[in-house]
């Protein structure tokens, strides 16, 4: 069970000294036994889907998926942060989106695990010393940094140096580092060596594409063999019936994401099954 004056009490000392908002301009509370924040007239919960090791088929880890509401349903991820951008608030949006999600899952999973962790692509150039606000609100909960993969979405390796310094600052804190296939497009192999993540995101559209081409599934096990071969692990996503598996488990991959292995989940959820 959270305890909810101390969680809201802190984030409010937190916000107010290195943000300079208010705990209001983010309303954060407690619904259901779970943190929620209402910001820019959105709701934003959290949901995590298992990353399991394909080989003995255990939890690896869980990816932490941001749901976005207003009051008329549901609103695309995208569209909120491209909102924030709009009006100035990406930097604030992408934090307390880590902030709920952090402490959600310390609640729901204490016993350890990974936490992976999306950074929006603009966010990595938009501020310095990456990794230091988010890395005292874990440290007052107890939260190890190297639990938290922070997963680095559409880089643009373009700009080395803002990366670079990124990757540095999280890395000095702890943190593991993700980044996923279109990150790839940019790279050539003696950046990606540079970048020497813990973890490649293959997304659904490669393991689909092997399933149906001969030619694609060659170069799909030859992409699994060179992130092996550079000392990561892939992630292979959107793995979603067995036949799909089937060809993760036949291309060496290490681990995977997908409707077949496991549904998103609340936070809520989560704890009762850990009991």
């Amino acid at each position: 069970m959270i305890s909810t004056t101390n969680t809201l009490g802190f984030l409010r000392d937190k916000i107010l000294d290195v943000l300079a908002l208010d705990l209001d301009d983010f309303g954060i509370a407690f619904v259901d036994e779970e943190l929620v924040s209402n910001y820019l007239g959105l709701t934003l919960r959290s949901e995590f889907q298992e990353i399991r090791e394909l080989s003995g088929n255990r939890v690896h880890g869980y990816e932490a998926l941001l749901k976005v509401a207003d009051s008329e349903g549901r609103v695309d991820v995208s569209a909120a942060f491209q909102r924030a951008g709009e009006e100035g608030r990406l930097i604030p949006l992408d934090r307390v989106a880590r902030t709920l999600h952090a402490l959600n899952y310390r609640h729901a999973v204490p016993h350890g695990g990974l936490l992976f962790l999306k950074v929006h692509p603009r966010f990595l150039v938009s501020v310095t010393k990456h990794g230091r606000v988010f890395e005292k609100i874990l440290h007052a909960y107890s939260i190890p940094t190297n639990r938290m993969v922070i997963e680095l979405q559409g880089v643009n390796v373009a700009r080395e140096v803002e990366l670079y310094e990124a990757l540095m600052n999280y890395r000095e804190r702890g943190y593991k580092v993700a980044i996923d296939d279109s990150s790839l497009e940019y790279s050539s192999l003696e950046r990606l060596l540079g970048i020497a993540p813990e973890y490649v995101r293959l997304h659904s559209h490669l393991v689909h594409g092997a399933r149906k081409n001969g030619q694609l599934l060659r170069i799909f096990q030859g992409m699994v063999a060179l992130i092996r071969e550079l000392g990561a692990k892939s992630i292979i996503d959107g793995i979603e019936n067995e036949a799909l598996l089937g060809i993760a488990l036949e291309s060496g991959a290490s681990l995977g994401q997908g409707a077949f292995l496991g549904e998103p989940h609340s936070a809520r959820f989560l704890r009762s099954s850990q009991n």
